[in-house]
């Protein structure tokens, strides 16, 4: 039998806490789409968008990550900046 741990399954705590960062920046994310209105999305709020479903999966399924030679890696730091960013620019 394998240890959760060493399975790559977070306990439930850990992921409850994570999941306290990801659910705030995605509903920063919400309200700066229903400011904007319709058509009205940048390819920034759009990569905004790929970045927060990457956070998802690099916080609740780790094994899937796959990152690309050059590809920066997603953090909810990141997101956030660059959402500070789209909201003061």
């Amino acid at each position: 039998m394998v240890r959760s741990s060493r399975a790559g399954v977070k306990p439930p705590l850990t992921k409850l806490v994570r999941l306290r960062e990801v659910v705030p920046l995605e509903q920063r994310y919400a309200r700066l789409v229903d400011s904007l209105g319709a058509g009205q999305g940048t390819a920034a709020l759009a990569d905004v968008a790929w970045q927060l479903e990457e956070l998802r999966v690099a916080t609740f399924a780790q094994p899937l990550v796959r990152k690309s030679p050059g590809q920066k890696a997603v953090s909810a730091k990141r997101i956030a900046s660059t959402l500070d960013g789209m909201l003061t620019g």
